[in-house]
């Protein structure tokens, strides 16, 4: 049962300040069952459906009718704090995340899927394990927490000036099972290691973290050599299981805005002042697996897409310079983040992180 002792806002639905596991997991497993029932799948009036990152006017514009046929690999990150669940699934015609945020009801407001069939980069569904690997699975383990700079912010990661590349990875005080700020952050290393230096020296990850998207892997470690990729990640959005520590990451790359021009006066994630939406973008859902405080696994289901589709505010980010997801609706509140203590010969495909750069054509500027 949820506790409804007091109440947060959350894009356009009110959650429960207390959201249990178990009532995340009944939703989503409520959901995948209806086969294909409207009226079964458990939505509350108004919720919000969108596809790719595209507002739809019903779930049946969208996978819900082919929620079947999956095979045995299911990875779940449940979060209590924000009440969301994300779950991945592998079926021979797809690879699909499910997003779904639960109101204070209990009902799902959110419903969000990214979804990438035959024809789409790297499209090979047989690339996935057919079961849940146990890392994905296995109970969080305490680790080294990072230490988190004052300016970093889950929507927009750390600002290049504050960036001190020769202790950004050591961590500090006793080991603990990480908090979802520090998963946020720890994952969020990644997406800043992106853009290049100083963040690509920064990156948290293990001894082994293979990147697989969409069924093909294109690195043996996510920390090694990702900075030489060079560009953003814009609109991100976090859910983040505590008990797993399995994070999702939803974002897009924005290849044109690339990292050395500017690089210390803005945080990596912020989108610049007048900032081209053209071209392709690449939108991903990154599941992340953190492991003792590292990034170990990652998982990418991934959809090219309109630049301005890949932009749009389609839900509400958290934390300062988050977006208010007025995409297609009124303004929304924002939750505030809960406080709490590949390049050649480097591992990485020169061909991974989805496609090769962008022509010049597609490339927006860095205002």
């Amino acid at each position: 049962m949820l506790c409804t002792t007091f109440l947060v806002a959350l894009g356009a639905t009110t959650v429960a300040a207390e959201c249990s596991r178990e009532t995340l997991i009944k939703a989503r497993d409520g959901f995948f069952a209806a086969k294909g029932s409207v009226e079964a799948a458990g939505l509350a009036p108004g919720a919000k459906i969108a596809l790719n990152n595209k507002l739809a006017s019903s779930l049946t514009e969208t996978p819900f009718k082919t929620l079947a046929g999956f095979t045995n690999l299911l990875v779940t990150a449940a979060d209590t704090e924000i009440c969301q669940i994300a779950t991945f699934r592998v079926s021979s015609a797809q690879v699909l995340s499910t997003r779904l945020a639960i109101d204070a009801e209990g009902k799902i407001s959110e419903v969000e899927f990214l979804q990438a069939v035959q024809g789409d980069q790297f499209f090979r569904p047989t690339g996935f394990p057919s079961t849940t690997p146990a890392v994905w699975s296995a109970p969080a383990k305490a680790g080294t927490p990072p230490n988190i700079p004052a300016t970093w912010t889950p929507v927009g990661g750390t600002p290049g000036k504050d960036v001190q590349k020769g202790t950004c990875k050591a961590g500090g005080g006793a080991p603990h099972k990480l908090t979802r700020r520090e998963l946020v952050y720890v994952a969020a290393t990644y997406a800043d290691g992106l853009r290049g230096e100083p963040w690509g020296s920064c990156i948290i990850g293990g001894s082994s973290c293979p990147r697989n998207e969409n069924g093909v892997t294109t690195s043996s470690n996510c920390a090694v050599g990702a900075g030489n990729f060079g560009f953003l990640t814009r609109g991100r959005r976090w859910v983040a299981d505590t008990e797993t520590a399995v994070v999702l990451g939803a974002f897009y790359f924005d290849y044109g805005a690339s990292g050395p021009k500017g690089a210390s006066a803005e945080a990596p994630g912020i989108k610049a002042p007048g900032g081209a939406a053209g071209g392709q973008k690449l939108f991903l859902h990154e599941y992340f697996k953190v492991d003792a405080g590292k990034l170990a696994a990652i998982y990418a289901p991934m959809k090219n897409i309109p630049g301005a589709q890949a932009a749009a505010n389609t839900f509400a980010q958290e934390g300062p310079g988050a977006s208010s997801g007025t995409a297609g609706g009124a303004a929304k509140s924002v939750p505030k983040m809960p406080k709490g203590g590949a390049a050649k010969g480097a591992g990485a495909s020169p061909k991974g992180i989805g496609m090769a750069p962008p022509t010049a054509a597609e490339s927006p500027s860095e205002e």
